[in-house]
């Protein structure tokens, strides 16, 4: 088990799109979990496979929502990716599987125009103002501009960037992943210190 999760992080950290692949007539695991983590570690493009789908017993119309249901709360910080339901036996919807793969590198590999980026700040700023944190006064954000693309990364400059609360950065990036369509796709955030042009 210890050699399969050191082969899977491995994998993951050469990988452009990641699978993690599930069984859908097991439950999740320790090793599982794991790997999931590191997933998250490394910024990685994510599709959750549920794979063995044809094995389920007793299938109805909702078994497809409950088992979202199940993953959620089981990885609450993977709700970001879409997951595909498959047979690898069978080859059940394996061609809707890679039609995903190319959708979320192609996505990882879109370019932002700031002006975008500078609209879709203000309305951060408006709809959740940063908090005060251990400054005197709130977090500044002066401007969100994207860094790189493949992985994508985004950079948040401000006048107190280490007061930027955790829960903050996290909704910067849910509002990325909303305003672009960035399901799937991998997003890491930095901050910078904000300094003026002499």
């Amino acid at each position: 088990e210890k050699m399969s999760v050191q082969q899977s992080l491995s994998n993951i950290k050469r990988a452009d799109v990641v699978l993690f692949v599930l069984d859908a007539t097991e439950d999740v695991t320790a090793q599982d979990r794991a790997i999931a983590g590191e997933i998250m570690e490394y910024h990685k493009n994510l599709i959750v496979v549920a794979n063995k789908w044809d094995l389920l017993q007793d299938k109805d119309k909702s078994s497809d929502k409950r088992f979202i249901d199940y993953v959620h709360k089981s990885f609450p910080f993977l709700t970001w990716a879409p997951i595909v339901f498959i047979s690898a036996k069978t080859g059940f919807k394996v061609s809707r599987l890679m039609k995903v793969i190319f959708e979320i590198y192609d996505k990882s590999q879109q370019r932002i125009e700031q002006p975008e980026l500078d609209k879709l700040l203000k309305y951060i700023v408006k709809k959740q103002p940063p908090r005060k944190s251990k400054g005197l006064k709130p977090p500044f954000i002066y401007q969100l501009r994207q860094k790189r693309v493949g992985p994508q990364v985004f950079e948040v400059v401000a006048d107190q960037p280490e007061n930027i609360h955790f829960s903050y950065q996290r909704f910067i990036l849910n509002k990325l992943r909303e305003k672009f369509d960035f399901w799937g796709v991998g997003l890491k955030l930095v901050t910078k210190l904000y300094k003026e042009e002499k």
